[in-house]
């Protein structure tokens, strides 16, 4: 089998099963297991797949069928252009909550007029799972110390 047939049957398997996005999926299930990227699928489209790489790949689709979040699978979320660690008992941070870190660095940095700007800020990201929000303000606010805090068994 054929590296594009391979990723051509995953997508239609995750058609099947309802997932949304199958392609994408698909594809990014493929970076995951062979590290490469879709340069790589580019120029590897055409070239066999060995059996062991097959296995692992419809293992990674059989629990995507299942509705696990890619996200789970992979084991990465990127957030703010940075990746971060989650697994099944983590909340895999969102894009929307981009818009959140983006506004409260505005009122760290002062760059909102509503706001008094402060040379120093303390931030407690508190239940912070992955530590996406706490550590994503650390790295674009300079004026700011984060304490990420989180209780888990897991």
């Amino acid at each position: 089998m054929l590296v594009k047939e391979m990723i051509k049957e995953g997508e239609r398997r995750l058609m099947t099963a309802h997932c949304m996005d199958p392609w994408i999926d698909a594809e990014l299930l493929y970076y995951h297991l062979t590290g490469t990227d879709r340069v790589g699928l580019f120029l590897r489209a055409k070239q066999e797949v060995d059996e062991e790489t097959q296995n692992k790949y419809f293992e990674l689709i059989a629990e995507r069928e299942k509705r696990i979040p890619l996200q789970h699978i992979t084991g990465t979320q990127e957030f703010m252009g940075l990746d971060f660690e989650v697994n099944k008992h983590v909340l895999i941070p969102r894009q929307d909550t981009e818009i959140l870190v983006e506004e409260a660095a505005r009122i760290i940095r002062g760059d909102n007029p509503r706001t008094r700007a402060r040379k120093n800020w303390k931030v407690l990201d508190l239940c912070c799972g992955s530590g996406a929000i706490g550590i994503s303000l650390s790295r674009i606010c300079g004026n700011i110390k984060v304490t990420c805090a989180d209780y888990s068994k897991e």
